[in-house]
């Protein structure tokens, strides 16, 4: 589908409305009479002479599910809220149905399905990255569905995703899959991209947590033992990438350490080699990210 802009739009609503559209412009959330307003907007001041806008017909809480960086774009957070009533003011690109009011003929954007954006790090993790942004993108499903563990049916499932580039080599990655369960040390020089779940293990004095990836794609053991393949535990250590991950994280831990956190990770692994270790004897990992490139982490949430 091709990106099309808010002046194409409105001025070809006869051919769009019903229809979804992909339009880039400026996500734009003011404050009127105590209600919170979200539109898309051609310009970046409501004041500009040229500007024209469509009305984005969702509440804000669904809009925080939808695009879950949200409450982190407040302008205040980021020094920029000089000129109130503006609350979000950000470039965005996104597909949304394109509805007509029967009765006033107004037009807005209903049922956004996807969305793509990038987001700037604020405060200090800003001071531990590359770049300074990184590219969220979500799809909504408005197929309804009864989530594990709730009597609750939702009306929609948002699969979100957030890209950060940690570094820009120009690398041949290699594809592990999830199940594929391959040797660490026939990997160990190569740039490798493979899926699990983020979990958090304490040091020995219990004083710091300590990220690692859980996943099946890869063990430590030159046998792999029996059909049910154990999932290896690979050590984030503490650096700048780990300062990035904790920023983005924002549920809490489960009584394991689990954080429900999908994750595809992109860079080398390797036995780790450490003299001394922040870890149980028995805890800990035998393998350790030597070098991270990239990272995705993957969310699942629902509008009710």
């Amino acid at each position: 589908m091709s990106i099309l802009t808010l002046e194409t739009v409105l001025a070809e609503a006869d051919t769009y409305v019903g229809k979804p559209v992909t339009i880039a412009g400026t996500f734009m959330t003011v404050q009127r009479n105590q209600r919170k307003i979200s539109y898309l907007a051609s310009a970046l001041e409501i004041a500009e002479a040229d500007q024209q806008q469509l009305f984005i017909d969702h509440a804000p809480d669904e809009l925080q599910v939808i695009i879950d960086p949200l409450p982190r774009l407040l302008l205040i957070y980021h020094g920029t809220l000089t000129n109130p009533p503006y609350l979000h003011n950000f470039p965005v690109t996104l597909t949304a149905t394109l509805q007509c009011d029967a009765k006033t003929e107004d037009l807005s954007l209903g049922k956004i399905s996807h969305i793509e954006m990038c987001v700037p790090y604020s405060g200090k993790v800003a001071e531990h990255t590359l770049h300074p942004t990184y590219e969220y993108r979500a799809q909504v499903d408005y197929t309804p569905i009864t989530p594990e563990n709730t009597q609750k049916t939702a009306r929609a499932t948002v699969h979100a995703q957030k890209y950060l580039q940690l570094r820009d080599d120009d690398i041949s990655v290699e594809t592990i899959e999830k199940d594929s369960n391959r040797y660490a040390r026939r990997i160990a020089e190569d740039v490798v991209q493979f899926s699990g779940w983020l979990q958090m293990i304490p040091s020995v004095d219990n004083m710091r947590k300590h990220f690692v990836v859980m996943t099946p794609a890869i063990r430590a053991s030159m046998v792999a033992v029996g059909p049910l393949r154990e999932h290896t535990p690979i050590w984030i250590r503490p650096s700048d990438v780990y300062t990035v991950l904790r920023s983005h994280l924002t549920r809490s831990l489960d009584g394991h350490g689990g954080i429900n956190q999908a994750v595809t990770i992109a860079g080398k692994v390797d036995y780790v080699q450490d003299a001394e270790l922040p870890f149980d004897a028995d805890d800990a990992p035998k393998l350790v990210f030597t070098d991270i490139y990239r990272v995705t982490l993957e969310n699942q949430r629902y509008l009710y």
